[in-house]
C-alpha cells in the first residue's frame, strides 16, 4: 500500500500540470457548489461487526475548468463532506459510530454539448479522498468519480450548474470508524468500494482571456 508520502509526490506533480494547462485555455471557469450526498452502507465479512454504514449529509465543493475549446475541459474538483460513520456489532458487540470528514481532490476531464446558453456535459475524475474522522485514525485512499450534469448561462460571465455524481474511495483494506487500516478496535474487513451518490448545484463564474 503506498504511504501518505508517496501519494502526495503522485498527486502534487499531478496539480501542477493542471495549473500549468490554464496557460493554453481559451477561458476558465469557477464553480461554487453545495447539495447532498446519501446514504452508504457496506458488508463486513468479520467476526465482530456485520455491516458499516457512511451516513448521507450535505457536501460543499469548488471546481476549477480550464477549456481547451468549447466541447472539453480539464477540471480540479474538491469536495467536502461533513458526515457520520457507523459500525454495527454482531451478537454482543456494541454497534459503533464516530464524526467522519471526506475531502475528493479529483483531477478529470468533461465533454460538453449544446450552446452558449445551455450546456450538458458528462465527465470523469481521479484523486483522492482524505478520510478524517474524530477520534480514530484516518486515512487517504484512491478514489474516482462519474457525473452528469447542466450549465446554464444567464451571461457570458455568469451561470448555475446542476449536477448528479457519483463518487467512489477505493478501499482494499478494511474498512473502520475511520476507514482505518486496523489497530484502532473497530475496524471490520470488506473490499468493497464506497459509492456515494449526491446531487448538487452551484454558482459558475466564467473568465474569458
Amino acid at each position: 500500500m503506498m504511504s501518505k508520502k508517496a501519494k502526495l509526490k503522485c498527486i502534487i506533480p499531478s496539480v501542477l500540470l493542471f495549473l500549468n494547462t490554464g496557460l493554453f485555455a481559451q477561458h476558465a471557469e469557477l464553480t461554487a457548489y453545495g447539495g447532498y450526498t446519501f446514504d452508504h452502507t457496506l458488508n463486513s465479512y468479520s467476526t465482530n461487526y456485520y455491516k458499516a454504514k457512511i451516513a448521507g449529509s450535505g457536501h460543499l465543493g469548488g471546481a476549477l475548468d480550464f477549456f481547451l475549446n468549447e466541447n472539453y475541459s480539464l477540471s480540479l474538483t474538491y469536495s467536502f463532506q461533513p458526515t457520520t460513520g457507523y459500525l454495527y456489532g454482531s451478537g454482543s458487540t456494541a454497534n459503533k459510530s464516530d464524526g467522519l470528514d471526506l475531502h475528493y481532490i479529483l483531477l478529470g476531464g468533461n465533454r460538453y454539448v449544446g450552446n452558449n446558453r445551455v450546456k450538458g456535459y458528462g465527465g470523469l475524475g481521479l484523486g483522492a479522498c482524505i478520510i478524517a474522522p474524530k477520534t480514530y485514525s484516518g486515512a487517504t485512499k484512491f478514489a474516482w468519480d462519474i457525473h452528469l450534469g447542466v450549465k446554464l448561462y444567464a451571461s457570458d460571465r455568469v451561470g448555475i450548474r446542476l449536477q448528479a455524481q457519483l463518487l467512489s474511495l477505493v478501499d482494499g483494506a478494511g474498512f473502520g470508524i475511520g476507514i482505518g487500516t486496523g489497530g484502532t478496535g473497530a475496524g471490520i474487513s470488506t473490499y468493497s468500494s464506497v459509492l456515494q451518490f449526491g446531487l448538487n448545484g452551484g454558482l459558475i463564474i466564467k473568465f474569458k482571456k
